[in-house]
């Protein structure tokens, strides 16, 4: 029963730590080091800069890029599978039962915000703050981003509230359950430390297939580091869900950041 009951909920793939790769980023006088299990994904990593020039004001605008509510500038993307335990020798059939991916961006303090990047609490509100004002803003008439989503779907429920009133108790909770299951609904930031080091903390997409778990780092007056862990794992089991937390929580606390010292610059863009 016990090897039945491994078999069904073991895995293969996943983040292998044992062949991990150490990357190095330089963001203006500091260096990020970042410590990447191998992947069996093939795809292609995005090149890299040599030099992330956050000191240099023009830098970011000329690199920046949008999706959804983020403006950032991409470090890296990794991806890593789960696969079943014994693979199915049926070609229809996709033996993965999910996969993490991990996105590591340069993010930029909004220019007419009084948010202090230091402070994590501060830093969290902002970050939930810029989520709000894309999906309640006006909506974009080409749809693009989804800006306004939430708004939108809104106006549907007030348009289709009284049809169907007897199934709600009230408008707000027509709208509230709309929002939470096909829109964008709010997050709530935290504190939250690992290994030492305390981060900004939120969950997007509780409750559903996909969750994304953001960490926020400052690292200068005006950037911060914004970390993304996608966990895709609606079909995997409890103990695969598991070792993608831990996987997580082993990134961040092998993670190393601090001083660029002369001897790395040479090294790093040599």
């Amino acid at each position: 029963m016990g090897l039945i009951k491994n078999l069904y909920q073991g895995y293969r793939w996943g983040p292998d730590f044992k062949q991990a790769q150490l990357l190095s980023f330089v963001i203006g006088e500091q260096v990020l080091q970042l410590n990447l299990p191998t992947t069996i994904y093939s795809g292609l990593d995005q090149p890299r800069q040599p030099i992330y020039a956050i000191n240099d004001p023009d830098w970011f605008a000329s690199h920046v890029t949008q999706h959804l509510q983020h403006f950032y500038v991409h470090l890296i993307t990794k991806i890593w599978y789960y696969g079943n335990t014994i693979p199915l020798p049926i070609p229809s059939i996709d033996n993965s039962v999910g996969k993490l991916s991990f996105k590591a961006a340069i993010k930029q303090l909004p220019a007419n915000e009084t948010f202090d990047a230091y402070d994590l609490t501060h830093l969290g509100q902002l970050e939930a703050h810029i989520r709000d004002s894309h999906f309640w803003a006006e909506p974009d008439e080409k749809n693009e981003d989804l800006q306004g989503y939430n708004a939108e779907l809104q106006r549907k429920c007030i348009k289709r509230y009284p049809r169907n009133k007897c199934q709600f108790e009230s408008l707000e909770a027509h709208i509230e359950d709309t929002i939470n299951v096909h829109g964008y609904p709010s997050v709530n930031p935290e504190v939250k430390e690992i290994a030492g080091r305390r981060f900004a903390f939120y969950v997007e997409g509780q409750g559903r297939s996909q969750i994304d778990r953001v960490y926020c780092l400052p690292i200068h007056k005006e950037y911060y580091l914004w970390l993304r862990f996608r966990h895709d794992l609606e079909t995997a089991s409890g103990k695969v869900r598991q070792a993608a937390l831990v996987a997580e929580e082993r990134i961040l606390s092998e993670m190393s950041i601090g001083e660029l010292l002369p001897e790395q610059r040479d090294v790093l863009e040599g």
